[in-house]
């Protein structure tokens, strides 16, 4: 912003107005806004596909699915609030116990936060359960 210094003289000076200093209310909305922007930059171009459990092979269903929210610009933290919606049948009874209060090593993120977290997160948990000896050996 550029304001006269006097009226009397024709230089100008630039002023920065300092930051307001931001009240709860405010800041609520400022997260508010920040996480609408969040939804909004999210795309749904891409079909995220369905896990069916059993015969289906756990590690490129997780690939597909990856690639997928890439492309649709989902981030760790949204993956992990809609994958329940695509797993089904024992992997969606699997997912709902083991994201339970009480669970023993309850998956509680997508990827680990920090290293040695492997038993807090899906990806892992999920590989370990569902990838069989059989889909090893194809």
């Amino acid at each position: 912003m550029v304001l006269p210094v006097n009226e009397s003289e024709h230089s100008t000076q630039t002023v920065t107005p300092e930051p307001m200093a931001q009240n709860p209310l405010q800041q609520n909305i400022l997260i508010t806004l920040q996480n609408i922007q969040t939804a909004l930059e999210r795309k749904n171009n891409t079909p995220l596909l369905l896990f069916r459990s059993d015969a289906q092979d756990p590690i490129e269903w997780l690939d597909n699915f990856e690639k997928a929210a890439t492309t649709n610009q989902y981030n760790n933290k949204y993956k992990f609030q809609i994958v329940d919606g695509y797993l089904q049948g024992s992997s969606a009874t699997w997912f709902l116990q083991k994201t339970n209060i009480n669970a023993q090593q309850r998956i509680i993120r997508w990827t680990p936060a920090n290293a040695g977290e492997d038993n807090t997160f899906f990806t892992t948990q999920f590989e370990t359960k569902f990838r069989t000896p059989i889909l090893i050996s194809k």
